[in-house]
């Protein structure tokens, strides 16, 4: 059996098992902490002030799930959150200059 080993690898894993996190990113981060990094979902406000080198970074794991579904086109969210999704990206790239592909 497959065991994954990156982050990349563990967040691909989760968007094919639990189709809920791919429109989601909290729910995406918090599922990655318990299935992943093993923390129960009581523990993880302590284990984020306490030990946060424990938990994956939740910029880490929402920048795996924007490669796999942008990049790789793999377990997309639902047209109308892809939507919202591309609205905020172009007022971000308006606001702050630059290009999309930066």
């Amino acid at each position: 059996m497959f065991k994954p080993k990156t982050i990349e690898e563990k967040v691909k894993d989760i968007l094919r098992t639990h189709p809920e996190t791919r429109d989601n990113d909290t729910r995406l981060i918090f599922t990655y902490w318990i299935k992943k990094d093993n923390i129960p979902l009581t523990e993880i406000g302590e284990q984020a002030l306490n030990n946060p080198k424990k938990l994956a970074s939740a910029e880490s794991i929402t920048r795996a799930r924007r490669k796999i579904q942008n990049h790789q086109h793999l377990y997309k969210a639902k047209y109308k959150i892809e939507q919202y999704r591309e609205d905020l990206q172009q007022k971000y790239v308006k606001w702050y200059g630059g290009t999309e592909n930066e």
